[in-house]
């Protein structure tokens, strides 16, 4: 679950995420909410467990076997850390994803039990 606030449209925005993943939105302090099935934004809902937040229109949907997805305001982005890896892959797990204060995007994965990468880029 996420929340976030546009303070220049004072809407209240809840995300949640799982096997189906809503945006809900509430305008002008009313209980009326509008409701949008994410998948119908292009989000592969299979797998997704976890949102890390930055903004609006900078979010990032995640889960098991790497399935790592990007919002940038227009539509869903894939992202792999690791290229070589299939959407098949059975192993290994987005951790977390932090963004610094330059805007670099640092992601900690796990590619087994033991093991853990750190993967660093711009988006």
């Amino acid at each position: 679950i996420a929340v976030s606030r546009c303070e220049i449209t004072d809407s209240l925005y809840l995300y949640l995420i799982g096997p189906y993943s809503y945006r809900l939105n509430l305008h002008n302090h009313t209980f009326d909410f509008t409701t949008v099935f994410l998948k119908s934004q292009g989000l592969k809902t299979q797998n997704t467990t976890y949102i890390k937040h930055f903004s609006i229109n900078d979010y990032w949907v995640g889960g098991y076997y790497y399935a790592l997805y990007h919002w940038n305001g227009f539509d869903y982005k894939k992202i792999e850390p690791f290229p070589y890896f299939s959407d098949n892959s059975r192993i290994g797990r987005i951790v977390k994803v932090t963004k610094g204060g330059s805007g670099k995007i640092w992601i900690l994965i796990e590619t087994t039990s033991q093991t853990f990468q750190i993967v660093q880029g711009e988006i």
